[in-house]
C-alpha cells in the first residue's frame, strides 16, 4: 500500500502557481489525505479555476493501474488576516485590515481581537458601517478597551464570534486563527514656535489659559507680557511631551535672562514662557531687538529629540 502512495504522489501535479510541496500522504476515511506546504509567503485561502490536481495515467509498481484525470479542489478554507494598519486621520484612528480573500460584509463593531507587545489582550470598538471592498476592510476606531493606545507591533486576529466569512460561506470560527502585527502610521511631529504680543508692550495682557498652565506647575505667570510657545503643528495621535528652557540676549549677545524653565501643559501639549520685559535683575530692558534661544526636547516615535531654535523678539516702550 505504501508503494501505491509513493507511485500516486509521483504522478500527481498540484497547482503550480501555489508552489505546493507534499509533506506526507496517508489513507484516510473515504479517500487519501495530503499534508502540504503552500509556497506563498502570505496565506491565500480562496480557490480559483487553476486550483486543479492533475492525475497522470500510470502503472503502479504492484501492478495497479492509475487512471488519468483531473480533480477540482473545493474551497473549505476560511479567511484570515494578512496585514493590518492603523492611520491617524486627524481626530480618530482608522483601522485597515487586508484579508486572505474577499469577504462578505459584516456588522460586528468588535470583529477583531488584539494583543499588546507585552501579551495583554484587548478589544477595540469600531464605528458602525465599516466598509468592505473585496478583501479590504476599513473603519474608524471609536474606542479602545481600558483606554489603551494601539501601538506598532501589537497583534490582531479575527474575533471568531464576528462571523467573518468568504463568498462561499466559510466562516472563520477558530479562536487560534492567524495573528499578524499591526503597522501604525503616525503623523510626523512637526514642531512650530509662536510668539504672542511681539514686540513686548507693557500693556499686553497674558490670556487666562496661559496663567492656568503656570498654576498647574505651581508657578505664577506675569499678568502682562510676551508669550513664547512651542507646540505640535497638528493634532498628534499620542501626546507630545515637552521640556525646555529659554535664554534672551541683546544685539551684542549680552544675556538678559538665561536658561529659565518653560512651562509644559500636558492637556494643551504646549510649552509656554511669559516674558515680562525684565532682565535677570528685575530691571526693565530698553526698546530694541533681542534674540530668544529656545532649547527643548520632545518625544518622537519613542525617541527623545533635542532641538534649538533662535527667534527674534522686540520690546517697544
Amino acid at each position: 500500500i505504501q508503494s501505491d502512495l509513493t507511485d500516486l504522489s509521483s504522478n500527481m501535479i498540484l497547482p503550480l502557481y501555489r508552489g505546493i510541496q507534499i509533506n506526507s500522504m496517508n489513507i484516510v476515511d473515504g479517500g487519501i489525505g495530503l499534508s502540504v506546504k503552500d509556497g506563498y509567503s502570505k496565506p491565500m485561502t480562496s480557490v480559483g479555476a487553476d486550483d486543479v490536481i492533475i492525475v497522470k495515467g500510470a502503472m503502479f509498481t504492484n501492478g495497479g493501474i492509475l487512471q488519468a484525470g483531473k480533480i477540482n479542489i473545493q474551497d473549505k478554507m476560511a479567511p484570515v488576516i494578512t496585514e493590518s494598519q492603523v492611520t491617524f486621520m486627524g481626530s480618530k484612528d482608522s483601522l485597515r485590515v487586508v484579508f486572505s480573500e474577499p469577504v462578505l460584509s459584516f456588522t460586528s463593531t468588535t470583529p477583531f481581537q488584539f494583543k499588546t507587545n507585552g501579551g495583554q489582550t484587548y478589544t477595540i470598538t469600531l464605528a458602525a458601517g465599516g466598509i468592505v471592498n473585496g478583501n479590504v476592510y476599513i473603519a474608524e476606531v471609536e474606542s479602545v478597551e481600558r483606554n489603551l493606545v494601539i501601538t506598532r507591533g501589537d497583534s490582531i486576529w479575527i474575533n471568531p464570534v464576528a462571523s467573518i466569512g468568504d463568498n462561499v460561506s466559510n466562516i472563520q470560527g477558530n479562536p487560534a486563527n492567524r495573528r499578524v502585527p499591526i503597522d501604525v502610521q503616525e503623523r510626523p511631529n512637526e514642531i512650530r514656535i509662536k510668539v504672542v504680543n511681539n514686540p513686548f508692550r507693557p500693556d499686553d495682557i497674558v490670556p487666562d489659559f496661559v496663567k492656568a498652565a503656570y498654576l498647574k506647575q505651581n508657578r505664577i505667570s506675569p499678568d502682562r507680557g510676551m508669550i513664547v510657545l512651542v507646540e505640535p503643528k497638528d493634532t498628534m495621535r499620542t501626546a507630545v511631551v515637552f521640556n525646555g528652557t529659554i535664554s534672551i540676549y541683546d544685539v551684542v549677545k549680552n544675556p538678559i535672562v538665561e536658561k529659565l524653565p518653560m512651562v509644559y501643559d500636558k492637556d494643551l501639549q504646549k510649552l509656554f514662557f511669559v516674558w515680562d520685559g525684565l532682565n535677570s535683575k528685575g530691571r526693565k530692558v530698553a526698546t530694541g531687538t533681542y534674540s530668544a534661544v529656545l532649547d527643548y526636547t520632545y518625544n518622537k516615535n519613542n525617541n527623545q529629540i533635542s532641538e534649538r531654535n533662535i527667534i527674534r523678539i522686540g520690546v517697544k516702550r
